[in-house]
């Protein structure tokens, strides 16, 4: 943190004593706070205000009451609560001047006044020698003149401190990232967040560290931005600042991106929150007592503390929002509003709203009200000026220099004592449940998978946690997106159910993905391989190689969905409904007729034959046709290691004059040859330029857009072509 400038050593909350209400209509002379201390010889006086001004537009007042006797009034005729024996008297231009309750002028010599208008305050020092007990009274005036003083209540330099406006920073949306461009511009964006320049969650943090403010970060436990946080090389900082009591790192109790998911049972919330923990133990961060999403009695007896996200009272958003801890099965719980918006922040500091409305709950905390309220500030990062440096820092910058601000942490939350349970309403109010209308197939498929430990089952079950992984923006339309992709989870818990008894498989009557329309499967005793009738496309590719089990051909939408624009989601066309996503390889304009037999399936349209062959390690696949061909394929080659440390180190790439091979070296690969032109888009060209901030003006390596974990090969002929895939070693 940087340290005050001579004679403004810090202020701390036990020198605060009087905290006023933001009632004047000009904010630049609106008084709000009173503090007061010996140092020294010297008696200090410190007076915040809501919005000062670089070259102050108002007088400032200070009457104290040292000695017997005194006046009740200031010389123009406004009341005073003390009788003062001295008036220090501050014009917005000119020099002090120091009176007497007779009005006589005193000497001013010892008096030093600082003016502070980055932080919104003055401080007065009088020698304290000879000086008894004293009590002070400050007001604030229109540059001249006395009348239409602001004023707040007196307070003596032995006064008990009030209590302080308790306010947590809590942010979601915290590092919606999928490929390496994303990951840096969450991180480090150039050009980007709301205000177009410098933006992410490395600059909070930076911000965070530097001023010693504690950040909640209620979704940065999310598999899937672990992940991202992991290939960014930056979990240490994380974990350095948790281990300071700077961050509260939630475990994710639900799948994520749209709140809580009442309809799942309490088995699979618990495993949510289980993998939450696990993956994030593995990347270097620490277990947490805390919790974000649904709620549960199971939860509540591992997690001490449960943040709740809840519809926002009123329809509109609001700068900051008002929220109290409840009492919830043995737990605590605190509901998160959903709606805060990203008018927070401002280079001068928090924005005049937010000042106020800090100001108010400082009021309150001292009413002897039984819910203390907490003012929430923060929200979803991604829309929120949080993210810019230059807002972050003077924001907080701000907050710990006012020292009736509290910012709490993890040790306050877990040590508050709530006076009420957590009302029905707020439960009710809870952001509903996000698999609403979830196929009875794939609840059945999950509560399987949350039976079984093996790999595939794991694949299955993380592929499920990231199809609600957050993205951002959020349209109103992305449930629905997601639904439509929900049911293609399916064919995941499948192939584990093949692979736990392998068996040779030859049809094309299947449902897997639960769309109602026929796939096509085709499995031997060591692959299992789904196909799209519709579009010929190869969807998923399963191996047991070497005892062990692998994927390598994933669907993009395996990994999220929503991230192109909504005004092209097309719902009704199936895998195709978000045209970001890639569907499978070799996915071509149908429709396509299928006839398959043992080992071999085949599709045929009007001008186009593709046969897919299952060899004994690997897949060939073969094209007839007189057009000229361009196709991709998507290789996700055991898409679960990305969710252990330095996961990105494990996949290499090897391009050779006549093949492409990728994969994790020395436990499974795939060798890629063909006699049309191939070429290689991956993630691993990225591992260092991702290590800086974004800068606009390089080219970033191919790749650097491609969805975790993926490798896309792109195979371009004139006519038709073979392609054949081999597994290695």
């Amino acid at each position: 943190m940087q340290s005050p400038p001579p004679g403004m050593t810090s202020w701390t909350p036990s020198d605060v004593r009087v905290i006023d209400a933001p009632d004047t209509a000009n904010p630049a002379r609106d008084l709000i706070a009173g503090y007061a201390r010996l140092v020294d010889e010297q008696v200090q006086v410190r007076l915040d205000l809501l919005d000062s001004e670089i070259l102050p537009n108002y007088d400032l007042y200070l009457a104290i009451d040292d000695s017997p006797g005194g006046k009740s009034s200031l010389p123009g005729g406004a009341r005073t609560d003390i009788a003062w024996d001295r008036l220090i008297y501050l014009p917005s231009d000119g020099s002090i001047e120091v009176i007497n309750h007779n009005l006589e002028p005193l000497t001013a010599d010892n008096v030093l006044v600082i003016r502070n208008p980055g932080l919104d305050y003055v401080q007065i020092g009088v020698k304290a020698q000879g000086l008894g007990r004293i009590t002070f009274q400050a007001f604030s005036a229109p540059a001249g003149g006395i009348t239409n003083a602001d004023s707040m209540a007196a307070f003596s330099l032995e006064g008990r401190p009030p209590a302080r406006a308790q306010t947590l920073l809590a942010f979601w949306n915290t590092l919606p990232a999928y490929s390496p461009a994303q990951a840096l511009r969450r991180w480090d964006g150039a050009h980007t967040g709301p205000l177009g320049g410098r933006h992410g969650l490395g600059n909070l943090l930076k911000a965070a560290r530097d001023y010693q403010a504690p950040v909640t970060l209620l979704d940065i436990k999310t598999i899937s931005s672990l992940s991202a946080l992991d290939f960014l090389d930056q979990a240490q900082l994380l974990k350095e600042m948790a281990d300071r009591g700077l961050l509260i790192l939630p475990d994710v109790s639900t799948a994520p991106g749209a709140g809580p998911i009442g309809d799942l049972p309490t088995p699979l919330l618990q495993r949510a929150a289980a993998t939450s923990r696990q993956v994030s133990l593995a990347i270097g961060l620490p277990g947490s007592q805390f919790t974000y999403g649904a709620l549960s009695r199971e939860l509540a007896r591992r997690y001490p503390f449960s943040f709740l996200p809840v519809r926002p009272v009123a329809q509109q958003e609001s700068p900051g929002a008002s929220s109290a801890i409840y009492r919830y099965a043995g737990q605590l719980v605190l509901p998160i509003p959903a709606a805060i918006t990203a008018t927070q922040t401002t280079l001068d500091g928090p924005a005049l709203e937010i000042r106020r409305s800090l100001a108010q709950a400082a009021l309150a905390s001292n009413k002897g009200n039984q819910v203390n309220e907490i003012t929430v500030l923060g929200g979803d990062l991604t829309r929120s000026t949080w993210g810019d440096p230059q807002h972050a820092a003077a924001m907080l910058r701000y907050l710990t220099a006012h020292p009736w601000i509290e910012l709490l942490d993890a040790h306050d939350l877990l040590a508050a004592r709530p006076a009420q349970n957590l009302p029905v309403e707020l439960i009710r109010g809870a952001v509903p449940g996000i698999v609403s209308g979830m196929p009875e197939m794939l609840e059945g498929s999950l509560e399987w998978v949350e039976q079984n430990t093996d790999t595939l089952a794991q694949n299955t079950w993380q592929a499920f946690l990231a199809g609600y992984a957050p993205v951002s923006p959020n349209p109103p339309e992305l449930p629905a997106l997601r639904l439509n992709y929900l049911e293609k989870i399916n064919t995941l818990a499948e192939a584990a159910r093949w692979a736990q008894d392998p068996q040779p498989i030859a049809r094309c009557d299947a449902d897997p993905d639960l769309d109602g329309q026929p796939e096509c499967i085709l499995a031997s005793s060591s692959q299992f391989v789904t196909f799209d009738i519709e579009s010929g496309a190869l969807v998923y590719a399963f191996a047991l190689h070497r005892g062990e089990e692998h994927q390598w051909i994933a669907p993009s939408s395996q990994f999220i969905v929503g991230l192109s624009d909504p005004a092209l989601w097309e719902l009704d066309k199936g895998l195709s409904a978000d045209p970001s996503v890639i569907p499978g390889a070799f996915s071509d304009a149908g429709p396509f007729q299928a006839s398959i037999q043992p080992g071999e399936v085949t599709f045929t349209s009007h001008n186009l034959t593709k046969s897919f062959t299952l060899l004994e390690d690997g897949l060939a696949i073969k094209y007839l046709s007189d057009e000229p061909q361009q196709q991709r394929v998507p290789l996700g080659v055991d898409p679960w290691r990305r969710f252990q440390a330095d996961w990105e180190e494990l996949y290499s790439a090897d391009t050779r004059a006549d093949s492409l091979i990728w994969g994790i070296s020395g436990e499974f690969q795939v060798e890629v040859t063909s006699d049309a032109r191939l070429s290689l888009q991956d993630f691993t060209a990225s591992r260092k330029v991702v290590r800086e901030s974004e800068n606009p003006n390089i080219d970033y390596p191919a790749g650097y857009f491609v969805i975790f974990p993926l490798a896309l090969v792109d195979v371009a002929a004139p006519a038709g072509f073979e392609v054949r895939f081999h597994f290695l070693p």
